[in-house]
């Protein structure tokens, strides 16, 4: 219930913001476009950043306060957040220039980076990183049969107008989390 909770007050304040946004710049596409990736940068990031730690959290055995925390995100770890979401996808982008497939094996490779930057305050980015390539060593095909069983889920979801998404999104991610835990026992 927490997850779902956590994830759908996401979506209403980003949603909301869009709105308001949206209705203030009307048919400027420059401002709108601009305001619209510092949206992006500046409140969708640190909040996904949020949801995700709080999913950490929970899957420990925690309990996910909205309200205590809204301020988390925002502090000093999130500038190495974003180095390591960042770092991740341009280390992604330059393997899919190459080829497809290597690009999504790579994805794989950089996909508990985010997890590590979480446990390991210490690290830097580009260690994050490495360490997640060193952790998936064998377990990617693992990592993509886990999301394709999501598959289904996520059809389910747009066909209900994405509200069964409030569901399966935090439960897809709880479910990564606890692959990076069985990967780390």
């Amino acid at each position: 219930q927490g997850p779902v909770l956590l994830f759908f007050f996401y979506n209403i304040v980003i949603m909301l913001m869009s709105t308001v946004f949206g209705l203030i710049l009307g048919d400027n596409e420059v401002l709108s476009s601009l305001l619209s990736l510092a949206v992006e940068v500046f409140v969708a990031f640190p909040l996904a950043y949020l949801c995700l730690k709080e999913f950490v959290k929970y899957v420990r055995g925690g309990k996910i306060v909205i309200s205590k925390d809204l301020v988390e995100p925002f502090k000093a770890d999130y500038l190495r957040a974003i180095k390591v979401f960042g770092l991740s996808t341009v280390y992604t982008m330059l393997w899919m220039l190459l080829l497809i497939i290597p690009g999504i094996i790579k994805s794989y490779s950089y996909c508990m980076a985010p997890y590590i930057n979480i446990n390991n305050e210490n690290l830097t980015a580009e260690e994050c990183i490495n360490q997640s390539m060193k952790l998936t060593d064998g377990y990617k095909m693992k990592l993509f049969l886990l999301d394709l069983s999501f598959i289904g889920w996520y059809l389910l979801g747009f066909i209900t107008l994405g509200i069964g998404l409030l569901w399966v999104v935090p439960y897809h991610y709880i479910a990564r989390i606890m692959m990076f835990a069985d990967i780390m026992n």
